[in-house]
């Protein structure tokens, strides 16, 4: 297996029984290991820490493709039990924006936690500012301590960035001018392209028993691509208001890091 891929997986979980025994058995728990952990409900398995450090993409290559794999999968999961629940696909569309090109490496680190929260409480189903206030609430607590990070810490230093929340928000708000259908749709095609790469790798290398379930996704993310057109162009409106939140929020916060600084040198 690919060095990238193993470490990216170690990340997750452990590798699984078997996996330093014979040639053909290690690839095959190589295929179990790959599905399992797409599989995964990152919210829900994932500690404080791994959350926090798994936004450093520089750290360990692919922990951050795995992620929105892993994203993506819990997407389609609830889009397919629900295909006309705006709020699903507004959690779709949240994480393709956090995987906008435009966004820098550092950038897409901290605006994923903040943007997977305030997905996560589309999900729940609420009024569309509760929603919203409560993901940012929750989001910027990661946000706070994936900041607190040493790696981020030097990376900020190093790009001479004084201020993270000014920096997020002027990120953030280079991502809100291009978001559209055409372009979410755009990035859920390589979403999906990535996603099935991962699902086939594992049914070559796994065991009989999980290659239909395997085929069951690749069902699912072809259903997905059919529809996302109109789905995606039905998030617009609260897909908007909640960028257009968060980064009112950034600048605030980013208002009252500068104060604290200015009055701390005083």
């Amino acid at each position: 297996m690919d060095q990238d891929l193993q470490n990216a997986l170690a990340f997750y979980q452990p590798a699984p029984d078997g996996w330093f025994s014979g040639l053909s058995r290690k690839m095959e728990a190589a295929g179990v290991w790959v599905w399992e952990t797409i599989q995964g409900d990152f919210n829900d398995n994932q500690t404080t820490g791994q959350v926090v450090t798994g936004t450093l993409i520089s750290m360990i290559p692919l922990v951050d493709q795995i992620c929105d794999v892993r994203d993506l999968i819990a997407n389609s999961k609830n889009i397919k039990e629900n295909s006309n629940d705006t709020w699903a696909w507004v959690a779709l569309a949240l994480t393709l924006v956090g995987i906008f090109p435009v966004l820098g490496s550092l950038a897409k680190g901290g605006l994923k936690l903040v943007l997977r929260k305030i997905g996560s409480k589309f999900l729940a189903g609420s009024n569309l500012q509760n929603i919203i206030s409560m993901g940012i609430n929750d989001g910027l607590t990661q946000l706070n301590k994936y900041l607190d990070i040493p790696a981020v810490q030097q990376s900020l230093h190093f790009l001479k960035i004084s201020n993270a929340y000014e920096f997020l928000e002027k990120e953030l708000r280079k991502a809100m001018e291009i978001v559209n259908a055409n372009q979410l749709s755009a990035q859920l095609d390589k979403l999906i392209s990535a996603t099935e790469d991962l699902l086939d790798t594992a049914k070559s290398w796994g065991p009989e028993s999980i290659r239909q379930p395997i085929n069951n996704n690749l069902r699912e993310l072809t259903e997905l691509k059919k529809m996302a057109n109109v789905g995606l162009a039905k998030t617009l409106g609260p897909l908007n208001e909640a960028l257009e939140q968060l980064a009112n929020r950034l600048h605030v916060e980013g208002d009252n890091a500068y104060r604290a600084y200015v009055g701390e040198n005083r």
